[in-house]
């Protein structure tokens, strides 16, 4: 016990001798000699920092709701997070593309892409998500909102999915349609082969075929449905106006304060040495 507080102590006294220690303790002396001076500076970055947080531009958020038929959640995050480097780069003419006018896109500081919050994490991939705004004005939400689905639909990526997603249902309807087609004509045979007495009546029963041939008419005006509305995303809950600004704490009465704090400390070496 004794030798590990000798070692301590010899610890100690090699620290005082370094160059760190000196220096330190140095700095240490300044404030304390000049206290008030650096009490003042204090204040004042905080005064600055308290009139930057008074008057900073408020902030107003909403979020929509959205469902991806064909595109999982993360890349449709991927496609918001491009969208933010779209804006954050100050991109006019690719903005102006979306229907965006430069003091509208001007005023988005940033999209956020939320995941589902509840099930596992392979629902989270295809459950519908939510895309939250953070802009300046609470005016433009119902623009914003067209232009941001206009984006999502519009890259590459989803107008390759689209475009697969609409070969596959084109194949299907066709294969209905003759499927319904080879139906009706083995209706007519059979109507024809009753009439002409070749087909006893009660040799064949007709509601099996017409069964079959409803089922194929209701899968095919379900397929023609979704090619109509062959778009990925549908929108489930539209961005709500909002007259509350959000509050983020940006630190500035800290962050100045110790800004000025650091600053005074410069200037006053400079000036006593």
């Amino acid at each position: 016990m004794k030798n590990e507080e000798i070692d301590l102590f010899d610890l100690y006294s090699a620290f005082k001798k370094t160059r760190f220690y000196s220096s330190l303790n140095k700095g240490i002396l300044f404030i304390f000699d000049n206290n008030i001076w650096f009490a003042l500076f204090l204040i004042i970055g905080a005064i600055g920092g308290y009139f930057i947080e008074k008057n900073e531009t408020p902030i107003y958020r909403s979020e929509m709701i959205v469902d991806s038929k064909f595109i999982d959640n993360y890349t449709c995050n991927q496609i918001v997070l491009s969208l933010n480097t779209l804006i954050s780069d100050g991109n006019f003419s690719e903005c102006e593309k979306l229907g965006l006018k430069k003091e509208i896109y001007s005023e988005i500081r940033w999209f956020e892409f939320l995941y589902p919050e509840q099930g596992a994490d392979s629902l989270k991939m295809t459950e519908p998500f939510r895309i939250a705004i953070n802009t300046t004005n609470n005016a433009n939400f119902l623009i914003i909102e067209k232009s941001l689905l206009t984006y999502l639909i519009s890259t590459p990526y989803s107008i390759k999915n689209q475009t697969t997603k609409l070969d596959e249902l084109l194949v299907e309807k066709e294969i209905l349609s003759n499927e319904i087609t080879a139906l009706d004509s083995m209706q007519l045979l059979i109507n024809k082969s009753l009439k002409a007495g070749l087909l006893k009546e009660n040799a064949f029963n007709p509601s099996s075929l017409i069964k079959e041939k409803k089922n194929a008419q209701l899968r095919l005006s379900v397929i023609e449905k979704e090619i109509l509305n062959i778009n990925n995303f549908e929108v489930l809950k539209s961005f709500t106006p909002t007259n509350t600004p959000i509050i983020y704490k940006n630190y500035y009465l800290l962050k100045l304060s110790l800004l000025s704090f650091v600053f005074g400390f410069v200037v006053l070496r400079l000036f006593k040495k």
